[in-house]
């Protein structure tokens, strides 16, 4: 019932191995999304969440289409500005 052909091919798929390329994708993931700039991943979800918020709850579609922009380019704008701060200390 268990039995597993053990290959360097299926040694992902049989015993614990599974775990690793979980944990390695994960990794991956974390990587790829937050990366060096953990603010601009928490702008992207605020920004997503207000737009997606402002669509819901009153159906205002030309108002998510003029501030999408204007939110983004001031959260890079921040971004930028923090990080310059930092590197002046």
């Amino acid at each position: 019932m268990g039995s597993c052909v053990v290959t360097d091919a299926a040694r992902a798929v049989c015993g614990g191995g599974v775990m690793k390329f979980v944990r390695g994708f994960g990794k991956f993931l974390f990587e790829f999304f937050v990366g060096d700039t953990p603010e601009l991943f928490v702008l992207g979800v605020a920004v997503l969440t207000i737009a997606s918020a402002l669509l819901h709850y009153l159906n205002a579609r030309a108002l998510v289409i003029a501030l999408l922009p204007l939110m983004v380019f001031g959260g890079v704008l921040g971004s930028v500005l923090l990080e310059r701060r930092r590197k002046s200390r």
